[in-house]
């Protein structure tokens, strides 16, 4: 069924103090939704706890007298049939603290004031694509207690759901071509560290209803760990389609077209294609896994299939950050690109075996904020090199926020080029990052 018409006349409410912006959103869904509207939060509970009121989503504006958006989401979780209803939260405020605190609160997505009606209608649209889609798969599966097999946070199947349903049909199709994916989101932990657990828990919500959104209802689509996810789908045509598939699912999620995740989130796919003869799902997820890493290793947001070169991909670009602080390191896997490989050091005999092994290195950062670390032996030895290549390598030095000595000894360098600060403020970072953008490019 067209997840569109499956969610075309559900009835949504809207709770606003403000009957101006109540009839601004009325008028932007009538024709596709059922409108009902509350004036308070007040209001907004004796609607939802009548029996016979169906609430498909919820439009929450924050600022009210009374009982105020932030109550309503907190009473929301003692409310049984309440806590089911998708909630979009109505804002004046572009505040990420404000952002992450009705996440908290259990809020599914944000608008921000004055409301842009492509962006609201999209994104209404998708949460209640992947509301239907949960009820279709309980309803489907009640009987065999399949609310058990299901990821809390996505909707996909669990682990242990997804190995035993694509090991199942491993055995009962062995005629046919399958494929099987295996998905990761690109430096997954620095959104963590960058933006909270909160967002990066969203993150991974939209991520995985995004991917499932583009597949049948008899492939399986599950997640398997933090970031991880599997994708298997049976019977395939040609690969073709599961190329088209997969670079689908990249392109989307790179876009990021009406989505309220991180600019710089993308994913990568691995992909493995079996006759029918594979019986093991272990062996099959790690050639999946081992294809998976190659799409890392060529950059980042694209798919690579199992056995097959990476032909015309250009393979990363390795950026050294010799420091020994984890935040430090999430900030700059966070600022660049997806196509940079960071790789964090803490010592200076392991960053000259690095630029040994490796030759694409369009700069480095070094972290002296510390007297501890190594950064001060390592920018001796980039000084004293016979090798010309490292000489001209633009270096970035991170010194201690109101440190003029760390100051003076990083501008007395010929080959520092610039100067950061810790702590490290990513648009800081991004901002400073313009002034060698064009040696980062070479």
């Amino acid at each position: 069924m067209d997840t569109f018409n499956a969610t075309k006349g559900a009835t949504i409410l809207i709770v606003d103090d403000s009957r101006f912006q109540r009839t601004i959103i009325r008028e932007l869904l009538r024709e596709h939704f059922n409108i009902l509207e509350a004036e308070s939060g007040e209001e907004c509970l004796g609607i939802i706890k009548k029996d016979k009121v169906s609430i498909d989503l919820l439009i929450l504006d924050l600022e009210m007298p009374g009982i105020d958006g932030f109550d309503v989401l907190r009473l929301r979780q003692e409310i049984q049939h309440f806590a089911d209803i998708p909630v979009i939260v109505l804002t004046a405020t572009n505040s990420s603290d404000v952002q992450a605190s009705v996440y908290e609160l259990g809020a599914n997505d944000f608008l921000i004031k004055p409301i842009d009606p492509k962006t609201a209608f999209f994104r209404i649209q998708n949460l209640l694509k992947s509301k239907h889609r949960i009820a279709s798969l309980i309803k489907e599966y009640d009987d065999f207690k399949f609310k058990s097999k299901i990821d809390e946070m996505t909707g996909l199947l669990n682990k242990s759901a997804t190995i035993k349903l694509i090991t199942d049909t491993l055995k009962e199709h062995s005629n046919g071509m399958h494929a099987l994916m295996a998905v990761d989101i690109d430096n997954f932990k620095a959104v963590n560290d960058v933006y909270g657990h909160t967002v990066g828990d969203h993150t991974i919500s939209i991520v995985a209803n995004i991917m499932a959104s583009q597949f049948e209802k008899t492939d399986i689509a599950g997640r398997i760990g933090g970031d991880e996810f599997v994708l298997f789908v049976r019977d395939v045509e040609s690969r073709k389609y599961v190329y088209e598939k997969a670079q689908k699912i990249v392109d989307i999620i790179s876009a990021k077209e009406n989505m309220s995740i991180p600019e710089d989130v993308t994913i990568s796919i691995g992909v493995v294609f079996t006759d029918g003869t594979e019986k093991d799902y272990a062996e099959l997820f790690a050639k999946a896994d081992e294809a998976l890493y190659e799409s890392k290793h060529a950059g980042k947001s694209c798919y690579s299939e199992y056995g097959v070169k990476l032909d015309g991909r250009e393979v990363s670009k390795t950026i050294p950050v010799i420091t020994r602080s984890r935040n430090v390191i999430s900030i700059i896997e966070f600022v660049h690109e997806s196509s940079y490989d960071i790789r964090k050091i803490d010592n200076a005999n392991d960053f000259e075996e690095l630029i040994s092994g490796v030759k694409n290195i369009p700069c480095i950062y070094v972290d002296i904020s510390e007297m501890e670390d190594n950064g001060y032996r390592v920018l001796e030895d980039i000084t004293n090199t016979d090798n010309l290549i490292i000489k001209n390598m633009p270096i970035a030095i991170i010194c201690k926020e109101g440190s003029m000595e760390q100051i003076r000894l990083a501008a007395s360098y010929d080959c520092v080029k610039d100067i950061l600060f810790a702590p490290i403020e990513p648009q800081q970072l991004k901002r400073r990052i313009i002034a060698y953008r064009s040696k980062i490019s070479d």
